[in-house]
């Protein structure tokens, strides 16, 4: 292969990574904004902006690297076999996490939220990697002065009585009723989402009396990281 079609190839390649990159970005971001109509039209330009690079990469003798895998597409799943996690890499990746979200409330005030557990997406109950997450907001968050945290307890018994699983939490509507129910002025939930080489760790603060989600944060974690947590 010439220096020139190799350049050509190098250039495609680059070029479709960048599409996808940008692609994961937006899809990453209507999950946060819980908004399933965000993004539409710049979506469907870069899902015809893959196929146009895919083909020429092909044309081209080069190879796209197989089929775009985003966050509503079946993610492979790579298991790193008895490998342990790294706890101290984790929770430093989670407490950055925590740090963002508390900066959602107001400074001088206390105000009162309710901490939904998390959910892996696709999954049901509670994981080896849940309960780390879980506990780590836990003692997080209830130790920020500013901030006061409904009893686990009363939201498990609301949750029960909406007849609502962990996911169900993740929808605004839901999560504004829970937080009602509570008497909390704040709902905050998170999912972690499995993809290939990492997982995606994102939380989000609904205000319950406006329903405005006021923030949305996210932390990637290598799989490395979470080895068989995950």
């Amino acid at each position: 292969m010439n220096t020139l079609n190799e350049n050509f190839l190098r250039r495609l390649e680059t070029a479709l990574k960048m599409t996808r990159d940008c692609r994961l970005e937006l899809e990453n971001a209507k999950l946060r904004l819980d908004d399933a109509n965000a993004f539409t039209s710049e979506l469907e330009i870069l899902v015809n902006y893959d196929g146009i690079l895919s083909r020429e990469l092909i044309d081209s003798g080069g190879n796209p690297a197989g089929n775009y895998v985003g966050l509503n597409d079946p993610t492979p799943v790579v298991r790193p076999s008895g490998q342990a996690a790294n706890l101290e890499l984790l929770q430093n990746r989670l407490s950055a996490l925590y740090k963002e979200i508390v900066l959602s409330f107001p400074a001088g005030q206390r105000s009162i939220a309710a901490l939904a557990p998390f959910s892996i997406r696709g999954t049901e109950g509670e994981t080896p990697l849940l309960a780390f997450i879980n506990e780590s907001a836990l003692v997080s968050l209830s130790g920020n002065p500013g901030l006061s945290l409904v009893e686990r307890s009363r939201l498990d018994a609301v949750r029960a009585e909406q007849n609502l699983l962990r996911e169900g939490l993740l929808d605004t509507d839901d999560a504004i009723e829970v937080g009602k129910l509570l008497g909390a002025q704040y709902m905050i939930t998170g999912q972690v989402i499995p993809m290939s080489t990492q997982a995606i760790i994102f939380g989000r603060v609904i205000h319950v009396e406006t329903g405005e989600i006021i923030n949305a944060a996210q932390v990637f974690v290598e799989r490395s990281i979470l080895g068989d947590l995950l």
